[in-house]
């Protein structure tokens, strides 16, 4: 499993945050901004057996495909605009130490993705 500090953000405390919420593992989680899936993969083998993440970075994507290939498909290349799941595909939906890296954060956060 990567180091937690080869990461950008803090996944450790991410983790943290998850955990303090008591979410249940049985919840359908989306993590936008995913980077190479380092959280999806830490809740993964925690037990979360619904749990997806999309970057812009499509480099970042490939190489987490790599360092977590048990999450195949479930790490997308993706803009986090036009998401490639239905609507009402997820219970819960992360995204940490994302929108400070985000330029035009108001139009982003107007679409109606959300």
């Amino acid at each position: 499993m990567q180091s937690m500090n080869q990461e950008w953000g803090n996944l450790s405390e991410s983790l943290i945050f998850i955990k303090e919420r008591n979410l249940s593992p049985n919840l359908a989680l989306l993590d936008v901004g995913c980077f190479t899936g380092s959280l999806i993969a830490h809740l993964s083998k925690s037990g979360w057996t619904d749990v997806h993440g999309v970057d812009v970075d499509r480099k970042a994507v490939d190489r987490g495909r790599r360092l977590y290939p048990e999450l195949g498909t479930r790490i997308i290349p993706c803009s986090g605009c036009d998401l490639p799941f239905p609507t009402e595909s997820f219970d819960v939906v992360a995204m940490f130490d994302v929108l400070e890296r985000i330029s035009g954060i108001e139009e982003f956060l107007s679409t109606e993705v959300w």
